[in-house]
């Protein structure tokens, strides 16, 4: 099977070779670009977030596409989303505050961009999306609110895990290309998450403990 991908990924197109006889015959499947997914895809190879990685600066580029899109997907879904069902009131003011310091980390991002002379672009994040999928899954396990409240604070934990590793290594390749404004901006990002995982594990632990006093 030969197959040749639409340059403006509207379709793909195959031909189908048969084992024995016969002719040969095509199919095409037709991609929603409708949908987010599919303009996003389209999008991006557009923009030529799909083309080979050679420099440095490239390297950082997609990072910080990703990293855009991880706080974009948290500042206007994930964290809105996920306050209208946390019971927990501690838990809900840091989830607030830290809703509104995400804001701001999309800001120094998008300043970021324009240091490097770029148009702000999102990369889809397998590993966060990774994260808020299993999220989900668990939360639909959970028939009792104090332990559904658990799981938010584990899962608001682990994603500010996986947001410190992810500047942590975009600051470092940022001081190798000599980008001392855009180490501010990630290094402003990298303290508040830093700052985030210690509230939210110190409200987790909590109810831990509140849960394990019912019991």
């Amino acid at each position: 099977m030969r197959c040749a991908v639409d340059p403006t990924l509207t379709h793909r197109s195959c031909l189908i070779h048969p084992l024995s006889g016969g002719s040969s015959r095509r199919l095409t499947d037709v991609w929603d670009l409708g949908s987010a997914e599919g303009s996003e895809v389209r999008q991006a190879n557009e923009r030529g977030l799909m083309a080979k990685i050679s420099q440095p600066r490239e390297l950082f580029t997609a990072k910080l596409a990703s990293i855009y899109y991880v706080e974009r997907e948290l500042a206007d879904k994930v964290l809105p989303e996920l306050l209208e069902e946390i019971d927990n009131a501690q838990l809900k003011q840091g989830i607030t505050g830290h809703l509104a310091q995400t804001r701001g980390h999309v800001a120094n991002l998008e300043q970021a961009f324009a240091i490097l002379d770029e148009e702000p672009d999102m990369e889809k994040s397998a590993a966060f999306d990774g994260l808020t999928k299993d999220h989900n899954q668990l939360v639909k396990k959970i028939d009792v609110q104090p332990l559904e409240d658990i799981v938010h604070a584990g899962a608001a934990a682990k994603t500010e895990h996986f947001e410190i590793a992810t500047y942590e290594g975009m600051i470092n390749l940022a001081e190798s290309l000599g980008e001392t404004e855009i180490i501010h901006l990630l290094e402003e990002n990298l303290d508040q998450e830093r700052d985030a995982l210690e509230q939210v594990k110190m409200v987790g632990r909590q109810l831990v403990s509140m849960q394990h006093a019912t019991v």
